[in-house]
């Protein structure tokens, strides 16, 4: 019945994969490399449990129980795929095998599993694991292949241990669902070698049963964990951007009356169209657009000074600017001059940053809506 299921997994590992089918090349980021490929090998091997799949495999070339080899050698190159890039995400001072070394330990296993399963023929109808579990070929297979994803599992969990030192949120919750598969790819080992042992030592046809499905179904859980784990970094990543793009596009919201106004006594000082595109809060680029909103008003505000208009500032922080911008729209709107074009007692307090610059202008924005609240802008309307 799990069997039946596999696709639903083995579909988001596989197209998981395919979105990072360029870091595969080499000469790219050996990390990204790595969680591609363990992607793409976990994904072919739950294809291949599936009866359907691996079962045409194993006919198409004779091979009876070919799909089991297959299935099992592609799970050995995808967790030495995630162990390697489960080290590089943790950085150095982790505790870790040369790469030769353990290219030569995977070359050992593949070679045992591959020759314990050529010795022991498997007639067509029979199950390698189940029917067979209890002769020395097949324990070796299933020994060895059980043995390694221990050892890797447990190094992973091992590693898990450098988290603290990982500063970075998207790289914690990776590797967090990273160790948690592992820890129930261990679950896996455990029930397997449990079906081992009673195939070998008892008959308990009932018990190898229940571990078969325990494996299935730990196998499954462990790849969908995997999954996330590895795509961990660009979901938070598309989160966060995701976040700053509303935030900045409620920036704008909230900035657009008193730019609008701004800009129609001062057109002079907008660098495109005063048309306001309401596109431009979801097309990617709000930062930019922000700024511009942010760099015209402050402009504006300047060539508002210099023509005459407004009132000397008596009063300083936000509500003294609120009320100097309604000042100096209003005066434009009825070309009313009040002051010489020398502005340079009424020069503005400078912030450090661009951030300050638009925090304190969004404050200032607030202030000017409740000051118009109630006041029409004299003349002609302003297109919006």
């Amino acid at each position: 019945m799990l069997e039946q299921l596999f696709p639903l997994v083995a579909v988001p590992l596989l197209l998981s994969a395919l979105l990072r089918a360029r870091d595969i090349a080499p000469g790219g980021n050996g990390e990204r490399r790595a969680v591609a490929l363990a992607l793409l090998t976990f994904g072919v091997a739950v294809l291949l449990a599936t009866p359907w799949i691996g079962g045409r495999v194993a006919d198409a070339v004779d091979v009876p129980q070919l799909d089991v080899l297959l299935g099992r050698l592609v799970v050995v190159l995808g967790v030495f795929a995630i162990l390697r890039g489960f080290r590089l995400t943790l950085g150095p001072g982790q505790k870790r095998l040369p790469l030769g070394l353990d290219i030569a330990l995977v070359l050992a296993v593949a070679t045992t599993m591959t020759v314990s399963f050529v010795v022991q023929a498997v007639p067509y109808g029979g199950d390698l694991i189940i029917d067979h579990g209890y002769e020395l070929p097949v324990a070796l297979f299933v020994g060895s292949f059980s043995l390694y994803l221990a050892w890797c599992f447990t190094a992973i969990l091992r590693g898990w241990r450098g988290l603290r030192r990982q500063p970075h949120l998207e790289a914690r919750a990776g590797v967090r669902l990273t160790a948690l598969a592992a820890a129930t790819g261990l679950l896996y080992v455990a029930s397997r070698v449990a079906g081992q042992v009673a195939l070998m030592a008892t008959d308990a046809a009932g018990f190898v049963e229940v571990t078969r499905e325990v494996c299935l179904a730990t196998g499954a859980v462990a790849a969908v964990l995997l999954t996330l784990g590895a795509s961990a970094s660009g979901l938070v990543a598309v989160a966060r951007r995701l976040r700053d793009e509303a935030r900045r596009a409620g920036h704008m919201l909230r900035l657009y009356p008193l730019w609008r106004d701004v800009v129609a006594v001062a057109p002079e000082v907008a660098l495109a169209s005063r048309r306001f595109a309401p596109w431009r809060l979801v097309n990617g680029r709000t930062d930019f657009y922000r700024y511009r909103m942010v760099i015209e008003v402050l402009d504006g505000r300047s060539l508002l000074r210099a023509r005459g208009h407004g009132r000397p500032v008596v009063a300083g922080g936000v509500a003294g600017d609120a009320a100097d911008l309604v000042a100096l729209v209003d005066d434009a709107r009825n070309c009313v001059r009040r002051r010489t074009g020398d502005s340079g007692a009424m020069a503005d307090d400078v912030r450090s940053t661009m951030a300050d610059e638009t925090a304190h202008l969004l404050a200032v924005a607030a202030e000017y809506r409740r000051l118009r609240r109630g006041r029409r802008l004299a003349g002609q309307a302003v297109r919006a």
